[in-house]
């Protein structure tokens, strides 16, 4: 009688036990499918990092050529103003001079 007991209480524990192992087992499972729907989603809506690295290279590379043209233009001002000013100089103390 008591091995009866015993081989009930067996029964029902080896099936709690599946049953557990069932739940996590289709816990797993929607879990892949999840997994698997976001990386089909993933591209869509982000880049990839090299990617957004590339677009930036280019964005600079572009601004770089878009301002050295301005640059050197405000370099050339900047250095015929100075002359300009070194003349201005030399004639107003020439002139306070005599």
């Amino acid at each position: 009688m008591e091995f009866e007991i015993l081989k009930w209480g067996a029964y029902a524990l080896a099936g709690i036990i599946g049953w557990f192992v069932r739940v996590l087992w289709m816990a797993q499972e929607q879990m892949r499918k999840d997994f698997s729907e976001l990386e089909k989603e993933l591209p869509v809506y982000y880049i990839r990092r090299e990617e957004f690295k590339e677009a930036i290279r280019e964005m600079k590379d572009g601004l770089r050529e878009a301002v050295h043209p301005v640059l050197s233009k405000l370099d050339k001002m900047d250095t015929k103003i100075d002359e300009n000013r070194r003349e201005v100089e030399a004639r107003i103390s020439n002139v306070g001079g005599q």
